[in-house]
């Protein structure tokens, strides 16, 4: 049965679904609905919200129609994670939300989390009618379900994007963390262990290759260094010894896969060599595969650049007695 366009227009941007009051505001009456019905136009899919016959049923519907379906549920956990497309979120038909402390919406299939701390200020309604909560807000929920390691990549990854800073999380840590609240000794550890200078890693596998190196003995390299290069561009490297001038690079599949990505790759490390700067490449099957190998190579060069003319900082932990911190086994990443 015929429509209203402005009607076909909002089903199209928010994933199928309306509300009865949007379906009024577009002169639907209720006699009206109930013949859509019938008909098979529309479909009820929560009390007083309906999808378009036909629509595609995706996770991203499921949250719309919750959404609709009453104003004080926002999208929260690894469901905002997902939103966010942050990893480590787990099955995107695995839904979660927030809802009010006082609320009991009755609603299957869904991980229902309240809290009376739900502040204007974090969540967003997105203009496809999804409210989500803020990407702070929403890793400080995550510490409730992520372990230390995966809530730390997940850091990473907001820092990376820029959707949230070192500075907004201890807000937000300030004004929910609470002795007993659960998640909130996570989140705490965590942050307090990250330096807020520090720049963020671009990807999981190379804060998995920088957690194996500060596990052998080596000391922290610098991220996302600024090196430029002879012919004039400008890199960000992933990890950096200045005083050692050596570079490690994780290189992903996905970006470093082609030809033309090859090339620009090795034109780089020419460029580094220029400058008496070293590239030590790290491919994403060395990370997942042969993960502590790598480590300990990486460590062989550093100690041979030690002994090598021009000796540089030493960027080994040492031990109160003056010796290198022996090595320890990484472990193993889930």
């Amino acid at each position: 049965m015929a429509l209203p366009r402005p009607l076909l227009d909002h089903f199209a941007t928010h994933h199928g679904v309306a509300s009865r009051a949007v379906l009024g505001q577009h002169g639907i009456t209720p006699r009206r609905i109930d013949t859509l019905l019938r008909s098979g136009a529309i479909e009820l899919v929560h009390r007083r919200v309906y999808r378009l016959g036909g629509s595609p049923p995706t996770p991203l519907q499921r949250i719309a129609a919750l959404c609709a379906s009453d104003g004080r549920i926002v999208a929260s956990h690894t469901t905002a994670g997902r939103l966010w497309g942050w990893r480590k979120m787990g099955d995107p038909d695995d839904l979660t939300i927030l809802v009010p402390g006082v609320t009991s919406p009755k609603l299957g299939g869904v991980s229902i989390h309240r809290c009376h701390l739900i502040d204007a200020t974090h969540w967003k309604e997105r203009p496809d009618g999804i409210r989500v909560t803020t990407p702070a807000r929403t890793i400080f929920d995550l510490a409730r379900v992520l372990s230390d390691r995966a809530l730390e990549s997940v850091i990473e990854q907001a820092i990376d994007q820029r959707v949230a800073s070192i500075p907004t999380l201890y807000t937000i840590g300030r004004a929910l963390r609470a002795s007993g609240r659960d998640g909130s000794a996570r989140f705490g550890r965590v942050l307090d262990a990250r330096p807020a200078w520090r720049a963020p890693v671009g990807s999981d596998l190379e804060l998995k290759v920088e957690r194996a190196l500060l596990a052998i003995g080596l000391t922290a390299a610098v991220r996302q260094a600024k090196i430029p290069l002879p012919d004039g561009t400008v890199i960000r490297p992933d990890l950096y010894w200045p005083d050692l001038r050596l570079v490690v690079e994780v290189d992903h599949v996905t970006w470093h896969g082609g030809r033309v990505d090859s090339t620009r790759d090795k034109r780089r490390d020419r460029q580094l060599r220029r400058l008496g700067i070293e590239t030590i490449r790290v491919s994403d099957t060395d990370v997942t595969e042969r993960l502590r190998s790598v480590a300990e190579d990486v460590a062989v060069v550093l100690r041979s650049r030690l002994s090598g003319p021009g000796r540089a900082e030493n960027p080994f932990r040492v031990t109160e007695k003056g010796q290198p911190a022996r090595v320890r086994t990484p472990v193993r990443e889930r």
